[in-house]
């Protein structure tokens, strides 16, 4: 919090409250900053926030599609040998 003889908080310590003391000068001044920055971090923080989800999902789905679409080299071979074993028992 901002203490100064310009602006700031008044604290109460028999209760532990605090609000802002527009007695002063330049409290409101303060106190419409601070809301303006809040705005701006809040208005950079969710679409950052909705790119990364979006990213993440991307990403998950793009290696599930590899995953499925991609076999090994073994693999790939005995299905081979297989189908050329079955073309051999249709010509015995």
């Amino acid at each position: 919090p901002l203490f100064s003889s310009c602006c700031g908080y008044t604290y109460l310590t028999n209760g532990h409250y605090w609000y802002f003391d527009f007695t002063k000068p330049y409290t409101y001044l303060y106190s419409r900053i601070n809301i303006i920055l809040q705005v701006v971090c809040l208005s950079v923080v969710i679409p950052a926030d909705v790119l990364i989800i979006y990213k993440l999902y991307k990403l998950q789905r793009s290696e599930v599609w590899v995953k499925m679409s991609t076999t090994s080299a073994n693999e790939k071979q005995e299905s081979v040998v297989r189908k050329c074993n079955a073309v051999e028992h249709e010509y015995l």
